[in-house]
């Protein structure tokens, strides 16, 4: 019998699990699943329910399964939403797909497939020989073979600054996705954002949306914000040569030179940062640590701000308040 424990229930621990179920065969299994929030399946980031909180990448790549590319955009049609497949979506049909899709597999799993919910917190893994002992909070063990760590983003810290007590202020909100910017936030009030990226986006268009009239601070060390999308375009993959550099600035004149020549190939640099998508993971175990630090130090936000890209209609939100001289 194979033991498969999943610390995490939001998305990428749910697709764990549907794939494992999915490709189970007959062979006896056990998987269990841990997940400290009471909803299983979608997460943080698939849990709000605001309209205007869009997916970063457009409905026809966001497919839970490689080898049906086309499902996510196939299952909104046979749900009554009429989007192609270039739309960016709202993020919470995702969290409902995804919840379906978990239901789904557990529907049809193989009768030698076993899935335990378990509500509770890791507090350990103790190793006994091949066996992996999860102790939870609650004093359960749970003996494993495989225990796969999918606890998602972790909370923001505070800022790294010598005097922490206006964190104890009502106002202070450590983390946008535990608690609601609107239920501490008057409508006039002056609201200041530490930080560029893409929760940037959504805590802006969270106040715009709700009537708030006080203006919208955002400070950062570089002052990158998300770049915007620009569909229709494609470009050659390159990552054979990617990955045969040991050296992260030779990654970035490879990407740089690529991303020059697109323009004369009637293509973009966003399809170029597009084509190396699926080298970047392998690319990055093989880089050593010298230069993964080197790269976080002083090329991760650049990279953030290219790769982690807002879509066109909510950049154009964005600037309306720019103009308007609110953000």
């Amino acid at each position: 019998m194979k033991r498969i424990t999943i610390i995490g229930g939001g998305a990428s621990g749910t697709l764990t699990a549907v794939n494992l179920l999915r490709n189970s065969g007959e062979g006896p299994l056990t998987i269990s699943l841990i997940e400290k929030r009471t909803e299983i399946g979608r997460g943080v980031a698939y849990s709000t329910d605001h309209d205007l909180h869009f997916l970063n990448v457009p409905a026809g790549k966001m497919s839970a399964f490689p080898d049906d590319p086309d499902n996510f955009h196939q299952w909104l049609l046979s749900n009554g939403f009429d989007y192609a497949a270039s739309d960016f979506v709202p993020r919470k049909l995702y969290g409902r797909y995804l919840r379906e899709l978990l239901d789904d597999a557990f529907a049809n799993a193989s009768p030698n497939a076993v899935i335990n919910i378990i509500n509770d917190e890791p507090e350990n893994i103790v190793f006994e020989g091949d066996t992996a002992n999860v102790i939870l909070r609650s004093g359960e063990k749970i003996a494993s073979d495989k225990v796969v760590l999918a606890f998602g983003n972790f909370p923001p810290p505070h800022p790294s600054v010598p005097d922490l007590r206006f964190t104890e202020q009502p106002k202070y909100i450590r983390n946008v996705w535990e608690k609601d910017v609107l239920s501490v936030t008057d409508k006039d009030d002056a609201v200041l954002v530490i930080g560029t990226g893409l929760s940037m986006v959504d805590v802006a268009l969270r106040l715009n949306d709700s009537g708030h009239k006080g203006p919208i601070y955002v400070i950062s060390t570089r002052g990158l914000v998300p770049s915007v999308h620009k569909l229709g375009f494609n470009y050659e993959q390159f990552n054979d040569t990617l990955l045969k550099f040991e050296r992260i600035t030779d990654v970035l004149k490879e990407v740089r030179k690529h991303s020059v020549a697109s323009s004369d190939q009637d293509s973009d640099w966003r399809a170029v940062i597009d084509s190396i998508r699926p080298a970047t993971q392998q690319l990055w175990i093989g880089l050593p640590i010298a230069e993964k630090r080197y790269f976080m130090q002083h090329l991760s936000r650049h990279w953030n701000s290219a790769r982690h890209r807002m879509p066109p209609q909510v950049a154009e939100r964005l600037e309306k308040n720019e103009d308007g001289r609110r953000f």
